[in-house]
């Protein structure tokens, strides 16, 4: 498969080198500030972004850029009719939007809020010891993140997901924001109650090889999907 990278930041540079790994052609890379990429496009200037894509002649696209960036980036890349997968967060509340636009272009996206699989098993979890708690009033339930300096959208599209989830599992939660009835935290500052239940995601990559595999497994699903989208 063709693959057109979108943003060639960290995370793109180990996408195009998974694909290389697992037989798939990198025929383009676009950034606004990676020396390294391919085509280099000034910041906001999506049509670049387009026509570098079309240009290419990529059977998909992966999108890992910029909350900044990913709207203007889909709104020019959805009428070009080439699948795109998106590992971008950050613009959960415009979906519906996007939603518009493949159905009168013809367009397909494909999204997530983290493709990982022990995530998703993660979310599943949460969903269902939801259910659970909702049956006891004396249990409440809040989410507590953590993440590295350079994460880009607080609170990340995981934390958001989950919350998702557990307004799925527990009717009585109907808002996530941190004045609303489900709190989002990024620090662990509260005074903890004498028993708590404790369900903890962490990502701890201790080997560069360990990362590779996380990374080429992620990869494998982004192409799978790009596959079927096709």
């Amino acid at each position: 498969m063709k693959i057109a990278l979108v943003g060639y930041g960290k995370m793109g540079h180990m996408i195009e080198s998974c694909a290389k790994s697992l037989g798939h052609e990198v025929v383009a890379t676009i950034d606004v500030m990676a020396e390294d990429a391919s085509v280099i496009v000034k910041s906001g200037d999506v049509k670049a972004v387009a026509d570098a894509v079309k240009n290419s002649g990529a059977d998909g696209v992966i999108e890992f850029s910029h909350p900044s960036a990913v709207m203007g980036n889909l709104k020019a890349l959805i009428p070009l009719r080439i699948p795109v997968v998106v590992g971008t967060t950050g613009w959960g509340d415009k979906e519906e939007e996007i939603e518009d636009l493949c159905k009168s272009t013809g367009g397909t996206v494909m999204r997530s809020s983290n493709f990982s699989i022990g995530v998703n098993m993660f979310y599943k979890i949460v969903e269902e010891a939801a259910k659970i708690m909702a049956e006891y009033s004396e249990y409440d339930v809040a989410i507590w993140e953590a993440h590295h300096n350079q994460k880009v959208d607080s609170p990340s599209g995981t934390a958001l997901e989950v919350a998702r989830r557990v307004m799925s599992g527990n009717k009585t939660k109907t808002e996530m924001n941190r004045e609303g009835d489900l709190k989002i935290f990024e620090r662990r500052n509260f005074s903890p109650p004498k028993f708590m239940i404790d369900l903890n995601l962490s990502s701890c990559m201790l080997a560069l090889l360990e990362l590779v595999l996380c990374q080429e497994l992620i990869l494998y699903f982004l192409i799978v999907l790009l596959m079927k989208l096709k």
